[in-house]
């Protein structure tokens, strides 16, 4: 079991977050403060929130999401609801 590293919850169900790609630099959070902090960081700071990659599930539509939605996405081309978290990791 880890730390989070906002909240300092101590849990099994620890999500690493990228600080910096290039680097690899890395913190790690519990489910909760990571959620939060991705909707925040898409609310307050919409310019260093680079766009996800995402793939429609129903149409297979690929595109650059940058929507404020942390939790899903809708597809351009079919309309089909789609997980944002599951394409996080995904980066252009």
């Amino acid at each position: 079991m880890k730390n989070c590293n906002i909240c300092n919850v101590q849990t099994s169900r620890i999500e690493s977050h990228h600080l910096d790609y290039e680097r690899n630099v890395k913190i790690d959070l519990c489910v909760a403060c990571h959620r939060q902090l991705h909707t925040m960081k898409r609310k307050i700071m919409p310019e260093l929130h680079r766009p996800i990659k995402i793939k429609c599930n129903k149409c297979e539509h690929v595109w650059s999401y940058k929507g404020q939605n942390p939790y899903y996405a809708t597809c351009p081309q079919c309309l089909y609801k789609v997980k944002v978290i599951e394409h996080e990791e995904v980066r252009e």
